[in-house]
């Protein structure tokens, strides 16, 4: 009985060894925690990966069409000349998620996606290119609130395609806040398109190209002016019904803001043409000049809404 004790005894010995080796050596092979780096101005601070090597910067080079308060800046090594990241509340920003000055001066629509960053959904444009620019940009939009949007800014030269991926990977890690006392910033709702919607307002967008495109280019000058005016009549009754429909539809929280903006350029648009339509019939240049003026105003603000429908992800 002693030797099957001390055997007994040995063997849990020999156990606990082994699984104490065990336990150490998964302590020794795990990775050991990120280390993150603080950066704060007057306005914001935010929490980042310090293996970048990025470091806060004292400014930034001016990016055409973006304005943002009380910018914080991150750049490789602290220089921010030629590649950057920018953080702040993005200025300028209306019914969509872009300013319209910057809308102005893309070379193309930029590839538009909803992602995930460290603690909050994004709006993602990539292949942002602006016209008379060597810079190529990454902006990422928060909104946090109906009229309040915060933005990541990443840019870099053109011909520096690493460095703006850099700054992608490095805008996944920041954790964000904002205010006195500061809060973690969040968008302030889901920015998930919604299929049932997105399949409602694409239908929509093309029946209005569609009605654009064949009527509005039966409206020529030397067109009989009673023809015509059955033209512009056609064309503001169909862009009236297109209206009546996208009134009647429920968007996402997210897209009310843009769906609203679309139906209201609409509706300038259909009483506009309705009223070139009454000056073609009354033969009066005055009316017919005024009504040509309304109806580029009201095409240019339909043009820029149907844009911030698209940059919701709804393409």
């Amino acid at each position: 009985m002693g030797d099957e004790k001390r055997f007994v005894v040995v063997l849990l010995l020999v156990t606990v060894a082994i699984l104490g080796y065990l336990i150490g050596g998964r302590s020794s092979n795990a990775s050991p925690p990120e280390t993150m780096h603080e950066a704060s101005n007057a306005a914001t601070s935010l929490t980042y990966a310090a293996a970048s090597g990025w470091a806060p910067a004292p400014a930034a080079p001016a990016v055409s069409g973006i304005s943002i308060a009380q910018p914080l800046v991150l750049a490789p090594s602290g220089h921010a000349t030629q590649t950057g990241l920018i953080v702040g509340q993005l200025l300028g920003v209306e019914s969509g998620p872009l300013p319209t000055k910057l809308l102005e001066g893309l070379r193309e629509s930029p590839a538009t996606a909803v992602v995930n960053l460290s603690n909050t959904q994004a709006y993602r444009y990539s292949q942002v290119s602006l016209s008379g620019s060597k810079q190529q940009l990454t902006i990422y939009t928060i909104p946090t609130s109906a009229d309040t949007t915060e933005a990541v800014v990443c840019y870099a030269p053109t011909s520096s395609t690493g460095s703006l991926h850099a700054c992608e990977q490095l805008a996944g890690t920041l954790s964000i806040a904002t205010g006195r006392p500061q809060a973690e910033v969040h968008a302030f709702q889901t920015l998930t398109p919604q299929a049932s919607y997105g399949t409602q307002i694409r239908a929509a967008v093309a029946r209005v190209n569609q009605l654009l495109g064949t009527i509005r280019a039966e409206i020529r000058p030397g067109l009989l002016h009673s023809a015509a005016s059955i033209s512009a009549k056609r064309l503001s009754e169909g862009l009236a019904v297109t209206a009546t429909s996208l009134a009647a539809l429920s968007p996402p929280p997210a897209a009310v803001a843009a769906n609203t903006a679309l139906s209201q350029a609409l509706t300038r648009t259909r009483t506009a043409y309705a009223a070139l339509s009454g000056a073609l019939l009354a033969e009066s240049t005055s009316r017919y000049d005024a009504a040509r003026s309304r109806i580029a105003t009201a095409e240019a603000a339909l043009n820029t809404a149907i844009k911030d429908i698209t940059l919701l992800g709804y393409q």
